[in-house]
């Protein structure tokens, strides 16, 4: 959302009501109870925002969000994949008080181990760079793994298969 009102020129009270277009269920519910309340006066986005975080983020689900952001790792997911859910988390966890070393960091250790020892002693200017070299090395051990395997098959096949062995000779 806030993305669009970068792009977009909006005054704080088309900001608001934008958001508030795009409420859904139990959000549009709350919000229309909520404005209806005697008192109760949000003309700008900020203020709209302040509530929203105040409903939908309470220190519980903060904390929830900060511990899974502190234990993710890659896992069983591709580079992009980890990436992904390593930079919702950290919008959510950080909102913009990181900075580019921490991160680098913390997306480095996550990292499965073979990305990891192989990216470590490296210097990264920046996390874009370090996930497109992750990337990168990611798919060449891929590659090393496929051609291992196809070299291992065809010795298996060379090898193996119908030979007699010495002590079946009559």
């Amino acid at each position: 959302m806030e993305k669009n009102f970068e792009t977009l020129t909006c005054s704080e009270e088309s900001k608001k009501k934008m958001a508030m277009y795009y409420l859904d269920k139990d959000a549009a519910e709350w919000w229309e109870s909520r404005d209806r309340q005697v008192g109760h006066l949000v003309t700008t986005w900020a203020a709209f925002k302040k509530e929203f975080e105040r409903k939908y983020f309470t220190p519980e689900s903060k904390r929830r969000l900060q511990c899974l952001f502190a234990n993710l790792v890659q896992g069983d997911k591709t580079v992009r994949e980890y990436e992904s859910e390593f930079m919702r988390l950290r919008r959510h966890v950080l909102r913009g008080q990181d900075d580019e070393e921490t991160m680098i960091s913390n997306f480095l250790f996550g990292l499965k181990p073979e990305l990891e020892n192989r990216l470590a002693v490296g210097n990264y200017e920046s996390l874009t760079e370090l996930v497109e070299k992750a990337v990168n090395v990611e798919i060449g051990l891929e590659a090393e793994k496929a051609a291992s395997k196809k070299s291992k098959q065809h010795q298996e096949g060379k090898y193996g298969g119908n030979q007699r062995s010495f002590k079946d000779r009559p």
